[in-house]
Order: C-alpha cells, then structure tokens, then sequence
C-alpha cells in the first residue's frame, strides 16, 4: 500500500492505523511515491483530502494505471472476487510480508530482485552504532531509508544488505538482551518493519535508483 502527499507529521499516525489493520504502507511524499510507484507496483494508494490529495491523485494517475486511489477517511472498495490470494499481510507487490508470533517478533519474507550477496554469520558491522531502540524508533518514524539502515547513498549493495541482515538481529526481541515489556515488543516490531521496508528499496537496484534520485530533488 502506498500512502502518498501527506505532512511528516501525519504519515507516522497514518502508518500505525494501517498496521494496526494488518497493512504494510509505504508512506512518502508525491514526489519520491510519483518516481517509485512504476517499480513497486502498490495495491492501493491512500492520498490526503482537499486540493492537496487532489495534486497527488493527478500526479500518480500518470505512473499508476488501473490502481485504487482513496481518500483518507474514506471507506475502502469491496475487494473483488479474485483477490483472495492476496494476504492481508502483504501489502506491496514486492514480496513483503510481516507475520507476529507469539513472541511477539516479526518475520520477514526475503523480496525478489534484491541485490548483493547475503552475508552468512552474526558478525556485526563495525560501521553500525550499538542497538539503541529509542534511537532507532526515532530513525524509523523520522529518517529516509539510509538512516534507518546506516548507510550512505553510495553505498554497496554488499553493505547495505551487511547493514539489513545485522538490524534485523540486534532488532529481534528474541535476542534483546533484557526482559521485555509489552509496548518494548511493539516497538521492536515496529522498528524491524521500518528496517524491512528500508531494505525493500535499497536492496533492490532499480527501487534504490528512484528512490535516490527523487530524494536528491526534495528540498533541504
């Protein structure tokens, strides 16, 4: 699911009450959601109301033919009668998939067209700062897609998966080295999806190549 055209502020809301439903949304800006959409292919796009929403429905009704577009608040079309193999927990046409077990951590299913190498091992990167799940909350909710996996834009693909592979670890409430609380797991599991989807677009060529070059045109 793509959620397109609304402030900072709005997508962290907008990204729980998805998730809350058993979503897993892409929430970015009209432009950067205009230079991806083609390659990622959503299921749906979710604009906000007003003359706003309406700027982002013409500016993605060019690059996605034949995708629901619907207004925040508004109610959701009946799905048709074919879509019962589409998951409720797959979202995204990239083969993300998120599943909680009764730990309360999440697994991920490995996307297709992802680039480099895995990295076999537990050997943590030195690059990457130690776990801090507060600071990694705030990367998640606030950051781009390089923050979220400490990279830079230039990175390898070797890295940026090194990088994926080893959040994903130090993230996993199965390996947190304290007891957790109920809202610790919840936020774990919310930070291992934010890792996920960053990986979703930096670990795949193409998607990383839009991602970069729309990012490279937003405003400092």
């Amino acid at each position: 699911m793509l959620v397109a055209g609304f402030e900072a502020s709005e997508r962290e809301r907008i990204s729980s009450e998805l998730r809350s439903e058993g979503h897993h949304a892409l929430c970015v800006g009209v432009d950067i959601a205009v230079a991806m959409a083609p390659g990622f292919g959503p299921d749906e796009v979710i604009i906000p109301p007003g003359s706003v929403g309406q700027a982002a429905r013409e500016a993605l009704s060019d690059v996605l033919d034949g995708v629901p577009v619907r207004t925040a608040g508004a109610a959701r079309e009946p799905a048709p009668a074919d879509s019962s193999s589409m998951d409720a927990g797959v979202a995204l046409s990239g083969g993300v998939s998120a599943a909680a077990g009764e730990t309360g951590a999440v697994a991920f299913s490995d996307p297709s067209g992802a680039d480099g190498a895995a990295t076999p091992g537990l050997r943590r990167p030195t690059s990457l700062t130690p776990p801090d799940m507060a600071m990694k909350l705030g990367q998640v909710r606030f950051g781009d897609y390089h923050c979220i996996l400490e990279v830079t834009p230039g990175a390898s693909a070797f890295l940026v998966r090194e990088h994926y592979e080893a959040l994903s670890r130090a993230y996993n409430p199965a390996g947190w080295p304290h007891r957790l609380t109920p809202q610790e797991v919840h936020i774990l599991a919310e930070i291992g999806e934010g890792i996920r989807e960053a990986f979703t677009i930096l670990g795949h060529k193409e998607l990383r190549a839009r991602y970069e070059r729309a990012l490279a045109r937003q405003p400092r």
